[in-house]
């Protein structure tokens, strides 16, 4: 998502506040007539709720989650109270892997997204603009469209799921793509 736009969206919802209250003398009203009967009208849909990027680390058999060290999750705290990103994200979590106790020099970050953001159109790719100037390699995992980015260090395969964007990182394409893969599967049913 181009800065301009996310600037004019911005611009918009502040300049649609309410009205500055001013303060009148009580008049007296005339009783209005009554109104028609309403019509019948759809049901709204109810509003999309904020999602715990903690949430979205569920159990893969053979593999474990393990909390970083506190000067990582610092690091990444530091990052996302940034206003550049704390005004689009509602949270984020990072964890590591291991495999049996060993580790898989894998990891996962998932930022969860506001959701009125999450909604707009080419969210994924605008993060992916936003990481790297690289081409990203699309592929399709699970059903979802994933964007592995082979020439940075680490290696990286994001994803948008819901309101989450998911960030892997890894060192090898082959074992990122089947971890991802089995995050992906556990997360389908919400």
């Amino acid at each position: 998502m181009s800065r301009a736009f996310v600037a004019v969206l911005l611009a918009f919802a502040v300049s649609c506040g309410s009205p500055p209250q001013v303060a009148t003398a009580p008049t007296a009203t005339p009783t209005p007539p009554p109104s028609p009967t309403p019509s019948p009208s759809p049901t709204p849909s109810p509003e999309p709720t904020v999602a715990l990027a903690d949430s979205y680390f569920k159990t893969i058999q053979g593999y474990e989650w393990v909390t970083p060290p506190p000067e990582a999750d610092r690091i990444v705290r530091d990052a996302f109270n940034k206003p550049e990103l704390s005004q689009y994200a509602s949270g984020f979590a990072l964890r590591l892997l291991t495999k049996g106790g060993d580790p898989v020099d894998m990891f996962v970050l998932v930022m969860a997204m506001q959701p009125s953001y999450a909604a707009l159109p080419g969210v994924l790719d605008s993060v992916g603009k936003g990481f790297t100037t690289t081409v990203a390699k699309e592929q399709t995992l699970s059903g979802r469209r994933v964007l592995f980015y082979g020439t940075t260090t680490p290696k990286v395969s994001m994803w948008q799921h819901r309101t989450f964007i998911v960030v892997l990182y890894g060192t090898q394409e082959a074992p990122m793509s089947s971890f991802a893969t089995l995050l992906i599967d556990a997360n389908q049913n919400p």
